[in-house]
């Protein structure tokens, strides 16, 4: 047929479904007599299956510009977007993402996406940050099984690439504790200390709470007066409220602190810079502490580990289950200092037992206030 251009083409009418279908293959100089042939035919075939071949294109072509869009950055906006901002996590893995998944695979569709390529992913981070690719391998495996499954209707992922990963650093908890020697060297340094970090550090000895909730207190959680904090979900790292009735030298540091408070501030510790912030910048801290402690520690002729502000809490569970009366029985039962930490009970405990231990909690902060109190006034370096 001659086009208006004055061109040949190979084109080719049928009827279908009581309308005139017209389909072109191209110019007569592009393509043989046995090629048209054979397009024709397998058009006319398409036809006589109840297949519109032209209906058929446009669907390939909107399937493929699908795919397309179908890639690991959307498949990780989803999942944010309907799982992964409802969780304290969510800055960790924004930035977990970006740093170390998005360079290798964000572009590429999700669909193609195999075990090996997630593998590569934690085989290069783990050359260079061993204990972090676990905490890559977990996000992974969250994002992929989360489109696999609550999320399937969103993404149509049926195979899940990250089902065999395994964690490739062996992950070894720290068992740093400070025993009476070494606190009572911890609370000297600190009573010496001329730091904004003292009062926080202080409170988190007097109270075994995470350095996060510490570091993060805020006034509207405190209730002086009662002497009571109480720590919303929304800040502990199980989704548990807790309620801390504090000691008498925990309340009267906060007075003193509630004293210098600024209009409006909200946070107990912010930083100088920016009062909407909490404080920060602790391996600077750190440092200065376990050297104080190094060399109050030499001069008593102790010998001292260093220490990190996480095994500050660590310390305060071991020391107050390390407490025993006259006969050598616990002066606070094991599980009362699980609560003071937050701990969840176990099995049908945490279903069941509602008691919220609050005047157990309070004797027993207010023990372990008097133990540091006596380590404290026994004698300074």
């Amino acid at each position: 047929m001659k086009r208006p251009t004055g061109r040949h083409s190979w084109i080719l009418r049928r009827s279908f479904k009581g309308s005139t279908r017209k389909l072109t293959l191209g110019p007569l100089s592009r393509f043989s007599l046995q090629e048209a042939r054979e397009w024709a035919l397998s058009i006319n075939q398409s036809f006589d299956c109840g297949v519109d071949p032209t209906e058929e294109s446009r669907r390939q072509e909107a399937e493929r510009q699908r795919l397309a869009e179908r890639t690991c950055d959307w498949l990780f906006a989803q999942y944010m977007m309907h799982e992964g901002n409802q969780r304290k996590s969510a800055r960790e893995k924004l930035r977990l993402y970006n740093r170390d998944v998005k360079p290798f695979i964000g572009d590429n569709i999700y669909f193609h996406i195999t075990h090996k390529d997630l593998a590569n992913i934690l085989q290069a981070k783990l050359a260079v940050a061993p204990i972090a690719s676990n905490r890559l391998e977990s996000l992974l495996k969250r994002l992929f099984r989360w489109a696999t499954t609550k999320g399937r209707h969103v993404t149509d992922l049926t195979v899940d690439p990250s089902e065999h990963l395994t964690k490739f650093a062996l992950s070894k908890s720290r068992e740093r504790v400070m025993v009476d020697q070494e606190l009572k060297l911890f609370v000297n340094v600190l009573n010496k200390l001329e730091s904004s970090f003292t009062d926080p550090l202080i409170v988190a000895l007097y109270t075994g709470a995470r350095r996060g909730e510490v570091f993060g207190l805020r006034w509207a959680e405190l209730n002086l007066d009662r002497g009571e904090w109480i720590l919303p979900k929304s800040r502990t790292k199980n989704g548990q409220e807790l309620l801390l009735p504090l000691s008498q030298p925990t309340v009267d540091l906060l007075d003193k602190a509630a004293s210098k408070r600024e209009p409006r501030q909200q946070l107990v510790w912010p930083t100088r810079l920016n009062p909407q912030k909490p404080m920060s910048g602790f391996s600077k801290i750190t440092k200065t502490l376990n050297e104080l402690m190094e060399k109050s520690a030499n001069n008593n002729g102790i010998y001292f580990e260093p220490i990190t502000i996480h095994d500050i809490r660590r310390s305060v569970g071991t020391g107050m289950n390390g407490l025993l009366n006259d006969d050598g029985h616990p002066v606070i039962p094991p599980h009362v200092v699980e609560r003071v930490l937050n701990h969840k009970l176990p099995g049908l405990q945490a279903v069941y037992n509602r008691h919220n231990y609050y005047a157990e909690k309070k004797a027993a902060l207010r023990v372990w206030a008097e133990h540091l109190e006596a380590l404290r006034k026994g004698g300074a370096d």
